[in-house]
């Protein structure tokens, strides 16, 4: 009986043991990611397929999101790690992608993508992104209502008093050294934005093409860049002088731009480049 009891233990043990060796296979979420384990053993530098769905393991054993060159690929991985499977082209940190079943090849960034695509560009659009994102959304109403919304042109003319090119980059001159003078943030934040949504309004006028205008917005923005910390510290400044700015005209539009900049502040909140062009990446001038 004693031998069948110690059998028993012995047995109950390993069991035990082996079930402790591997109950914690898979996925674990450590150090702010997620790993995978097998044998207990961290898995690093290697391709996983776990319930029908393919993963990557960084170097570390991170599981990867966002674009990634792997073995001289460019793989796409969603939030939740599952590789993203496209075909097509792409653009992506200023290199133009052809895709083929998921797996991009990097090839020269044509003038077409650079004025369009780039990171450079996108990020010079997002220091007017409060006014765009209103403007959208005052497109979409007046889309469901049948209503036509002042041109670029209209709307300089009646806002600005300016009506035509040389008008044009006489203000936005202005307002970039007004905003360079000034040790106001947000007087600088509010002339800087404006500034830049000018270039883009004398674009939509057809009075500069494509390389004018990007040019323009270019020469100014390393000078904004470098005057702020984030697009928190942008745009937190700019809503300040915006409010000042209607309550002394009485235009009452605050709330709509505050909601454009709650908006935002959503999608910044993603942290994907995809999406948001972060604060501090390199501009570089590909055109």
């Amino acid at each position: 009986m004693r031998n069948v009891l110690m059998a028993f233990v012995t047995l109950t043990l390993t069991l035990s043991v082996a079930f402790a060796s591997y109950a914690m296979d898979g996925w674990r979420q450590q150090e702010g990611g997620w790993y995978y384990y097998q044998n207990e053993q961290r898995l690093a530098d290697q391709w996983i397929n776990a319930n029908g769905d393919t993963y990557y393991l960084g170097p570390d054993g991170r599981m990867l999101t966002g674009y990634h060159l792997i073995d001289g690929y460019l793989y796409s991985f969603m939030s939740d790690g599952k590789l993203f499977k496209y075909t097509g082209t792409d653009v992506w940190r200023d290199h133009k992608v052809i895709t083929t079943d998921g797996r991009g090849v990097l090839a020269a960034m044509d003038q077409e993508d650079a004025l369009f695509g780039s990171t450079c560009v996108q990020w010079m659009d997002q220091t007017y992104g409060i006014y765009t994102k209103y403007k959208d959304e005052k497109e979409v109403w007046a889309d469901l209502h049948f209503t036509q919304l002042p041109s670029d042109e209209t709307l300089m003319a009646r806002d600005w008093g300016i009506t035509d090119k040389e008008g044009g980059i006489s203000m936005v001159n202005h307002l970039f050294s007004e905003g360079v003078a000034t040790d106001d943030k947000a007087v600088k934040a509010w002339d800087f934005s404006r500034a830049m949504m000018l270039c883009s309004s004398m674009r939509g006028a057809r009075w500069m093409d494509m390389v004018e205008y990007r040019t323009m917005q270019y020469a100014m923005a390393p000078t904004i860049q470098q005057s702020f910390s984030s697009w928190e510290d942008f745009f937190d400044h700019y809503m300040t002088a915006y409010r000042q700015w209607d309550s002394s005209v009485g235009h009452g539009e605050s709330k709509e731009r505050e909601a454009a900049y709650e908006q935002i502040k959503k999608v910044m909140d993603q942290n994907d480049e995809d999406k948001w062009i972060p604060w501090d990446k390199a501009l570089v001038k590909y055109w």
